[in-house]
């Protein structure tokens, strides 16, 4: 189904601002929507049933017998969670705001990004995502290939930082603050077993980058990774069970940019263009 189709009277989800990065309406809408259906159908059980209803299905789920461990890994069932807990709290919050006019609304208006997802005060203030897609880096790389490119949220910094670090506080920490996300995939065309991987990030202050590299120094830290400081500025470089990559903090902003790669020749070539690493 394709989520990205709002009536929306503000910005449609084939705007410029869509394809350019700013807003996430595949991700949100969807979000909205089972945001919407999940809360609805609380009320519905409290009405129905009482203020008690969780305790019931507690009790009846517990007769039947222990629930079998899932299979997936706690990143994926992190992401299936986010609809029905917060998405469902976005609606709710809307609920409580405004009531049923309020939630209305915002299929008319819908949430830009997850960082209005997880932050009422940043829909009500429609803040953008402050960044543009990063430069497509086959263009100067003559043996590899754009394979894939899309955006990550505020939601999706937490989900990678919690999963790695197994502390919720320090994933909030680090997700907080969040400006822009991109996450670019090359496959080598001789070999395709070879892939780079980059990463784009942006900030609201230069705060919330350092904040994000504290943590991030801990998930390199639970992949045993081996870590080389590049110069004064921050910049890094780390190998870790086949992982390649570098870091580096652009200059006169808050953003910061990660290039990994399968093997090293892989990241040399990814990271030709940092003066700094070479």
């Amino acid at each position: 189904m394709n989520w990205c189709s709002p009536t929306s009277t503000r910005i449609a989800c084939n705007s410029d601002l869509e394809r350019e990065g700013h807003t996430q309406y595949s991700t949100t809408i969807k979000c909205l929507i089972e945001g919407d259906a999940s809360f609805t159908a609380d009320l519905y059980a409290e009405q129905v049933y009482g203020a008690d209803w969780r305790d019931k299905v507690s009790q009846e789920a517990t007769k039947g017998g222990a629930e079998p461990d899932s299979k997936l890994p706690q990143f994926l069932l992190n992401d299936a969670a986010f609809d029905y807990g917060d998405c469902k709290a976005f609606v709710k919050s809307l609920y409580e705001d405004g009531g049923w006019k309020a939630v209305n609304a915002a299929f008319v208006d819908p949430p830009d990004t997850t960082e209005q997802i997880l932050h009422l005060d940043k829909y009500k203030s429609h803040e953008l995502a402050n960044t543009g897609p990063p430069p497509d880096l086959s263009t100067r790389l003559t043996d590899w290939q754009l394979i894939d490119s899309s955006q990550f949220g505020e939601f999706d910094v937490f989900n990678y930082a919690v999963s790695l670090t197994g502390d919720a506080s320090a994933a909030v920490v680090a997700a907080a603050g969040w400006g822009s996300g991109w996450s670019s995939a090359y496959r080598n065309k001789s070999d395709p077993s070879r892939v780079i991987v980059q990463l784009s990030f942006g900030w609201d202050t230069q705060q919330d980058l350092l904040e994000f590299a504290v943590v991030y120094d801990r998930i390199l830290q639970s992949l045993g990774a081996t870590v080389q400081p590049v110069g004064a500025k921050g910049n890094v470089r780390w190998s870790a069970n086949g992982q390649f990559g570098a870091a580096s903090l652009i200059e006169n902003t808050s953003r910061i940019e990660m290039r990994i790669a399968s093997d090293e020749a892989g990241l040399k070539d990814a990271i030709a263009d940092w003066k700094d690493f070479q």
